[in-house]
């Protein structure tokens, strides 16, 4: 009801199209929330209707992260979408006037975001309770990496080294490696502080999930990053030793809230990493066109009952062609 003419032209048209038209979908999408946040502003939030105070009860729970999340949202829209480095200081380095004043002007913004984050947290319940009635467990990603343009990265600057880029070494597929753009992991001050906001990462997964793939695991024993200014790529930490102790130290914080984990540890991973997760009891993958024996003529592939018994054998992942 809230689409005129156009906008139904619009929404037809998508629906019919061979591929994804997202700008389209996005625009549509956008104007259908914002009338719905605007119904629900104007006739349930000032008369704390059952609806408005279950909005209450999602944001007093998940107020450690959904507050600074809207917040970053909002202030982000007002700053026609510029990445937050080049904000104002004050509201850049997060200076706390400028952020109680960011809330007291843009409070209805911030509320439009974390009432899209209720509703579809209220959907996503939903969906995993249906699943469990048919004998279903969801399981989730936790990825490696956040963009530099990010609620996280904004909240934890000391956490990231912004000017250096993350990537992966040269490989089989690829002779340069591979430079993902994303700023890097201060492992120094993250274990200072308990690695905090990992684990506020793991105890997020774990209310969302039955069990969640740990992204790029090798990353999280090594990280390997790129001066974005020049210069020699390097690992992070340097030694094998503080690599492993790391990594296993990572994988408690993963495991804490009791889910179960799968490590993905394909591309070039060493072979402490995998004695680790053997010894840890973290299952890793097994990528069937990938388990073979490379250095027999032929390269056979493995007897897959050769696999670790505690191991994904799956037959392809994102990376490989259907």
């Amino acid at each position: 009801a809230s689409l005129d003419a156009r906008d139904r032209g619009s929404l037809a048209a998508a629906r019919g199209a061979l591929r994804v038209d997202y700008a389209s979908v996005r625009r549509l999408k956008q104007a259908v929330l914002v009338a719905a946040f605007d119904w629900f502003y104007a006739s349930e939030w000032s008369a704390d209707s059952p609806r408005a105070l279950s909005l209450k009860e999602f944001l007093a729970a998940e107020a450690w992260w959904v507050e600074d999340y809207a917040l970053f949202r909002a202030v982000h829209d007002r700053e026609s979408n510029r990445p937050w480095m080049e904000w104002p200081e004050p509201l850049r380095t997060r200076q706390a006037e400028a952020l109680d004043r960011a809330r007291r002007e843009l409070e209805r913004e911030i509320l439009f975001y974390q009432y899209l984050q209720w509703i579809a947290d209220a959907q996503w319940r939903k969906a995993r309770a249906a699943a469990r009635a048919n004998g279903v467990q969801l399981f989730g990603d936790l990825p490696f990496m956040v963009d530099g343009d990010s609620a996280d990265v904004w909240l934890h600057q000391d956490d990231f080294s912004l000017d250096v880029s993350v990537g992966v070494p040269p490989d089989a597929f690829s002779a340069t490696g591979q430079d993902w753009g994303m700023p890097a992991y201060r492992w120094d001050v993250i274990a200072s502080r308990n690695f905090s906001w990992l684990r506020e990462r793991a105890r997020r997964s774990a209310d969302l999930y039955d069990g969640y793939r740990v992204d790029h695991l090798v990353g999280f024993y090594r990280t390997y990053g790129r001066p974005r200014r020049g210069g020699d790529a390097f690992f992070n930490p340097a030694e094998e030793s503080v690599q492993v102790a790391l990594g296993e130290a990572v994988l408690g914080v993963m495991r804490q809230p009791g889910s179960d984990i799968i490590a993905e540890d394909l591309g070039v991973v060493p072979g402490f990493v995998r004695a680790s997760l053997e010894r840890l009891g973290v299952p890793g993958f097994r990528v069937l066109r990938w388990e073979r024996l490379w250095d027999i003529g032929g390269q056979p592939f493995r007897d897959p009952r050769e696999y670790p018994v505690s191991s994904v054998a799956t037959s392809g992942t994102h990376d490989t062609e259907t």
